[in-house]
């Protein structure tokens, strides 16, 4: 997941997931030539707004316990007056398209194609009455884009795990490992781009903000994994896995493979906890510093203070300034009167 061009999580999910939305409904073939994007229209923009705003307000009540039908009417008056200034024909548009279902065809590994019409519409909608109420799917959105780009809480992802050890969900480990492990080296290649880039100021200041509640995270995320590897290793977990494998000879697991899983998400971890520390270390430096501004009045004092051979000098100056012998000489002299 990592570096998008906006804050909007609803917005970033529908971008990413856009094209492959278009690709179903594409008319090209493996004889195609050049590819053309698909023909959008700017002014339709207001719409996913518009979408975003219904599908929000229906997502708060619902965290409150209000799941049942909420007048339209009443959803367009509540939002006008944090001043969003949507028009309530386009609010039934919008909801009456969210609202329609759709054919989606997918293909299987044995090449049969599949379709499907569920998790397609976002809405139920009450024509009569104007009334609206979220679907399985808009509840999966909302719970998509809560979660998004923010890892506060990780720690919970890798507590599945052991909890699929103790209800005896084998099968489950590797795609819950996989995932936290995508997950961790995703964060990690973002934090690497934060301190190579000057254009992630507000989101590296936030980091360094919230520094120790991300450093708990990891914490958290470090423990859970060793709590896993200390129960798949218990005597009681390896008959039951054993057991498996004797009533199931096709399921493909084992306790050393588990183990291996883990032990390669123990190892994303703690690469983002080395490379996350570096970051808050970079952070909390002076602005110059972390622009690769060198202070030399600082080193030059460093020097004045300390014995200094001319080797030492040497390797300092050709890593700073590809090395002079007359510049050291120079220095030298400086360090001698000082």
């Amino acid at each position: 997941m990592l570096n998008f061009d906006t804050d909007n999580p609803f917005i970033a999910i529908c971008a990413a997931t856009s094209r492959i939305v278009q690709l179903q409904s594409t008319s090209y073939t493996k004889h195609s030539g050049v590819l053309q994007p698909i023909t959008t229209k700017q002014l339709n923009g207001k719409y996913i707004y518009i979408a975003q705003k219904l599908l929000e307000s229906l997502a708060d009540r619902a965290v409150s316990g209000d799941t049942g039908y909420i007048s339209l009417a009443l959803i367009c008056q509540q939002l006008n007056a944090n001043h969003n200034s949507i028009d309530i024909d386009e609010l039934k548009l919008t909801a009456k398209f969210l609202a329609q279902d759709g054919e989606f065809f997918y293909d299987i590994d044995n090449g049969q194609t599949n379709s499907t019409r569920k998790l397609t519409k976002l809405l139920d909608y009450q024509i009569r009455s104007d009334r609206v109420r979220l679907t399985t799917a808009s509840r999966l959105l909302y719970r998509v884009t809560s979660n998004f780009k923010d890892w506060m809480f990780e720690d919970k992802e890798v507590e599945k795990i052991a909890r699929a050890i103790k209800t005896g969900e084998f099968h489950r480990i590797p795609s819950l490992v996989e995932s936290n492990i995508v997950m961790f080296r995703s964060l990690n290649e973002e934090i690497t781009r934060m301190y190579e880039s000057s254009d992630y100021d507000e989101l590296t200041e936030s980091y360094l903000n919230r520094r120790h509640v991300y450093q708990e995270t990891l914490s958290l995320s470090q423990e859970a994994a060793r709590t896993a590897i200390l129960m798949l290793s218990s005597d009681e977990v390896r008959a039951d896995i054993d057991h498996l494998r004797n009533t199931n000879p096709e399921a493909d697991i084992t306790t050393r493979r588990l183990l291996a899983h883990i032990n390669e998400l123990i190892a994303a971890i703690e690469a983002l906890s080395r490379n996350f520390s570096q970051l808050i270390n970079i952070l909390q430096k002076p602005r110059d510093y972390r622009l690769g501004v060198i202070d030399f009045s600082s080193q030059a004092d460093d020097f004045a203070k300390s014995t200094i051979s001319e080797e030492v000098l040497l390797d300092w100056t050709n890593s700073h300034f590809g090395g002079s012998y007359r510049f050291i000489s120079i220095l030298l002299s400086i360090f001698q009167v000082h």
